[in-house]
């Protein structure tokens, strides 16, 4: 039955229909692509945010080791002040 219906249509016809097919698959392409597009910008809108995070914790870190080497050195004077008294109460 399909041939029938094949053999009747004229070349315009097809041409036509062709066109019309290759319109609809052009526009599928081009909602797909604006769909792409639109994950991309949200997927670079996430790397920022992970860079400005990733920023803030390299930035906790080095105020936390800077932090840490002050409190180590303050107990380092305290224990050297208190040794110092220790030595001066028993030698003195």
């Amino acid at each position: 039955m399909r041939a029938k219906l094949e053999a009747h249509m004229k070349d315009d016809t097809r041409l036509a229909l062709l066109e019309q097919s290759i319109s609809h698959i052009n526009e599928t392409m081009m909602r797909i692509e604006k769909r792409f597009d639109s994950i991309d910008k949200k997927f670079d809108d996430a790397n920022k945010r992970f860079d400005r995070l990733e920023n803030r914790i390299e930035d906790v870190r080095k105020n936390s080791w800077s932090q840490f080497c002050w409190v180590m050195g303050f107990m380092l004077a305290v224990a050297t002040a208190f040794a110092g008294v220790l030595i001066k109460g028993h030698f003195g």
